[in-house]
């Protein structure tokens, strides 16, 4: 368990969209603009067999999508080693809306995900050296080699 957990401030709140019980994908809202990558909230990517998608907003506005994947067995990048035993949880994406960043909600959406995820091992890749940074503040560890140049870093919130 992350010992920096802190629950969901009462004005921040979540709604799930899973493939399984989101008949159409219209019923996604629109992305606003201000995300960091927003040609990774395509509808194509926003929804699939295997993962939920994550929206908060504060107050009613959305400030930060996050792709989640619940129960995962096995994880098809070969590359990562080691990679945890048993189920995991894998935070696919995460993106704070720019102007909300800094600002400690990250760290509240990550909590919150840790509760949802039954405190099971999660695992995010970092996209780049803000995403490592942010890993890093929140406590999560290193769970790749650091030197390997040709992968994402990988981290996750427990040691295996």
């Amino acid at each position: 368990m992350n010992d920096k957990f802190i629950n969901l401030p009462s004005e921040l709140t979540r709604h799930r969209y899973s493939f399984q019980t989101t008949e159409h994908r219209s019923s996604i809202p629109p992305r606003p603009k201000g995300y960091a990558f927003p040609d990774h909230w395509t509808p194509s990517q926003q929804l699939r067999e295997d993962r939920d998608l994550l929206i908060y907003r504060l107050d009613g506005v959305e400030i930060a999508r996050v792709t989640l994947v619940y129960d995962r067995t096995s994880w098809g990048l070969g590359n990562y080693s080691p990679v945890p035993k048993g189920n995991f949880s894998e935070i696919s994406f995460i993106d704070i809306r720019e102007k909300y960043r800094g600002l400690g909600y990250g760290r509240a959406i990550v909590s919150d995900i840790e509760e949802l995820t039954y405190h099971n091992i999660i695992i995010a890749l970092a996209e780049d050296e803000d995403a490592e940074a942010f890993w890093e503040a929140i406590g999560w560890h290193l769970a790749c080699d650091p030197h390997d140049i040709h992968l994402r870093k990988l981290y996750s919130n427990h040691i295996y």
